[in-house]
């Protein structure tokens, strides 16, 4: 606790706890299911741009392999293939920047003109983009989906990091493809694993694995059981 704050910081905290809600503990509405899907938009937030400009640019001629009938690998190639004015990486970092502009000038504007403002220029920005092919349908709306994704997160302090690794996804998919996403995601993963916070290993109790821990983890177990058992870590000074 500080003077002067109405906020209050706890230690030590795991990555899984940045998931958690505190209405879990008050309802059983979406104990299994919650956190699993959180975790899943977090990732998703991060690596679906990146695997859209990826298989554009690296695996088209494989879908058209795919036994799925030549109608439906044709509307998949049309909405992976842009034609457009700008290739997949330069559609995503227009689209990008163009939403990073509408967020910052909502922070200034008056909250009366919020909504109108917003919608305003998603639908000009939006609509025009496409009508004049300077970007494609598909690759609007599969960076909808990621920015959906994003409000899925419940620790606000998770969206810098998502913001800045799905950069550095689009620039690691448009060069190398699935093999360079593969080897980022192994790295984050490891970089998170080797992170202790007041000696607990950050991605406790996956690594180190502790299974009779994952109780209050991936899922909120039952509150008797949670209530009365003790957590125990192994903690590196």
């Amino acid at each position: 606790m500080a003077d002067n704050t109405p906020m209050a910081t706890i230690a030590p905290i795991v990555f899984w706890e940045l998931f958690q809600s505190k209405d879990e503990y008050y309802s059983s509405y979406g104990r299994l299911a919650n956190r699993i899907m959180r975790i899943t938009g977090f990732l998703l937030s991060m690596f679906i741009p990146a695997l859209y400009i990826a298989t554009q640019r690296f695996h088209l001629d494989e879908i058209k392999k795919l036994p799925i009938g030549d109608h439906k690998a044709k509307l998949i190639t049309e909405f992976l293939f842009t034609g457009e004015i700008l290739n997949g990486l330069l559609e995503m970092i227009f689209i990008l920047f163009v939403i990073r502009i509408i967020y910052d000038t909502s922070l200034h504007i008056y909250q009366s003109l919020y909504i109108m403002i917003v919608l305003l220029a998603i639908m000009i920005v939006g609509q025009y983009s496409v009508t004049t092919k300077l970007v494609s349908s598909g690759g609007l709306i599969v960076f909808a989906f990621s920015q959906l994704c994003t409000f899925l997160v419940l620790v606000k302090g998770l969206l810098p990091l998502a913001d800045t690794m799905k950069w550095l996804l689009i620039l690691v998919a448009w060069f190398f493809g699935y093999t360079g996403l593969a080897a980022v995601f192994v790295i984050f993963f490891i970089c998170g694993a080797s992170i202790r916070t007041f000696g607990i290993p950050y991605f406790t109790p996956l690594i180190s694995f502790r299974i009779h821990e994952w109780k209050d983890t991936f899922w909120r177990g039952k509150l008797k059981k949670l209530i009365n058992s003790e957590h125990t870590y192994p903690r590196k000074k």
